[in-house]
């Protein structure tokens, strides 16, 4: 039955444009069908192989079934045709993220803040992977400057949490200041 069903999406492919074969994907990938999506996706790659969403579809059905180096792969590719991708980056940092190459990920994300510094969704990840590289200082200044620019943002919670959640280290120096002040009312002068 599956092969049957394969068959006649191919068929019908020879009168469906990219766009139309890239719905069906889409349908096919978020059902649950990745496989299916996967072979569509590659027949749209053969008619238009820079189509960058369906590049990041289809390295990212990869990613969600463990296949993650080959998704890398997809994902440098879109990057290469066209280096400010958006969807290619946060993909890549996601593969990253999900592998605990922290520092990969890390770097990708600052590539992605270089081509859209004000990018929410970028300086969440980049707080994220600062928190599990253990710079938390400068995780707590991304997640600040994320509250800045989108103080009603509906993630503000979320991101209040991990505010609360990160611990700034202790300084490697400490200054203190106190004053005191002593009246006496027989026999002594007040003391300061």
């Amino acid at each position: 039955l599956y092969s049957y069903q394969f068959s006649f999406a191919q068929t019908e492919t020879l009168n469906l444009g990219v766009d139309e074969l890239f719905t069906i994907a889409r349908e096919k990938a978020f059902s649950g069908n990745r496989e299916e999506a996967r072979k569509i996706c590659r027949i749209i790659l053969e008619k238009s192989p820079n189509y960058g969403d369906v590049r990041v579809l289809l390295g990212r059905t990869l990613a969600w079934d463990g296949r993650r180096d080959e998704a890398r792969m997809e994902f440098k590719i879109v990057l290469e045709t066209s280096p400010g991708y958006k969807d290619a980056i946060n993909a890549l940092i996601d593969v990253d993220l999900w592998d605990d190459k922290n520092e990969d990920a890390l770097e990708i994300v600052n590539y992605g803040l270089k081509h859209y510094p004000n990018e929410e969704d970028f300086l969440i990840k980049k707080a994220k992977v600062l928190n599990y590289l253990e710079r938390n200082e400068e995780a707590f200044v991304m997640l600040s400057k994320l509250e800045g620019i989108n103080p009603t943002n509906i993630e503000i919670f979320k991101i209040r949490e991990q505010m609360k959640q990160i611990k700034v280290r202790p300084r490697l120096y400490t200054l203190g200041i106190s004053y005191t002040f002593e009246n006496y009312s027989e026999y002594f002068n007040n003391m300061h």
